[in-house]
């Protein structure tokens, strides 16, 4: 969360309380290589940020089942998911 802030604080001057503020409405997750953020047929509802690592956007074809890559999104960086993630019926 420190990068997070700090990356704000760039940006906009943050005060010891805005920042206390912001901190406290954050919630840290850890998450392991290959973990599904959105499951088919969930609507995301949540901000990230990614701090370490990198996060993939994908989606299943319905035809083939392959995996296609909407968005790649590196350290530092907000990720937002703007799909609406359907099961393969």
């Amino acid at each position: 969360m420190k990068s997070l802030l700090t990356l704000l604080d760039h940006h906009i001057a943050l005060g010891p309380e805005d920042s206390a503020q912001i901190a406290s409405r954050l919630h840290k997750m850890t998450c392991r290589k290959g973990s599904v953020l959105i499951n088919p047929g969930d609507l995301s509802d949540k901000i990230y940020f990614i701090e370490k690592g990198i996060l993939r956007e994908f989606f299943l074809s319905e035809e083939d089942t392959k995996e296609n890559t909407t968005q790649i999104v590196g350290e530092n960086t907000f990720y937002y998911s703007t799909l609406r993630a359907y099961p393969l019926t």
